[in-house]
């Protein structure tokens, strides 16, 4: 599993460019002023928002000893995000509470990870959620920090996030589609988008 950052614009801002040399120094700073009071840097939801942009696959083929072939397919998914203060991605460090692996029940955290995927195969008519064995080895993960520490602000991104399917008989030749949602740092769940068909496994 591995997550690629495409396009970041930190904080979004925006700063003119005024050239008048033959100017006097007050007359440049007036004009600089109106200038950036006419731009204004964008504002958006501290609760993350998500965007579908596309999902591709590769398909790679591995022999055995026995010259046996075994076919599987990488799946990337491409997401935009946009965030009003930045706050976004977990460091390895950051394995204490609350982003520890289990609760003190003993029960899976689900904020151990932040980027949250869920499989979904055609079945008949009707798309079926694929159950994992557990959630701890299902497809989601968690992308690293976008943001330097303490340097939050207003925040969009391209992210890829390319993970192999399993190759077991339950996938093999299926139509399938992902759910796809992100967690910031503060817990707070963004939006949820759903990919386009894509068949996966087909040997």
């Amino acid at each position: 599993m591995n997550f690629k950052l495409l396009e970041k614009n930190r904080r979004l801002e925006f700063k003119p460019s005024i050239k008048m040399k033959k100017l006097k120094a007050f007359i440049f700073i007036g004009i600089l002023l109106i200038c950036t009071t006419c731009l204004t840097k964008p504002e958006f939801d501290q609760i993350p928002s998500i965007d579908f942009v596309g999902i591709s696959k590769e398909t790679f083929r591995t022999v055995d000893g026995f010259g046996d072939s075994t076919f599987r397919d990488q799946i990337t998914i491409r997401i935009r995000i946009q965030d009003g203060d930045g706050d976004l991605g977990l460091d390895p460090a950051d394995t204490l509470a609350p982003y520890q692996t289990l609760n003190d029940d003993g029960s899976f955290n689900e904020f151990s990870k932040n980027y949250f995927v869920k499989l979904y195969t055609l079945e008949g008519e009707d798309f079926v959620l694929f159950e994992f064995p557990s959630p701890q080895f299902d497809l989601s993960s968690r992308f690293k920090r976008l943001n330097e520490e303490d340097d939050f602000g207003p925040l969009e991104v391209d992210l890829n996030y390319d993970f192999f399917v399993g190759n077991q008989s339950n996938l093999i030749n299926k139509v399938a589609r992902f759910e796809v949602q992100i967690a910031d740092r503060a817990l707070n769940k963004s939006n949820v988008i759903t990919t386009d068909t894509i068949r996966i496994n087909t040997n």
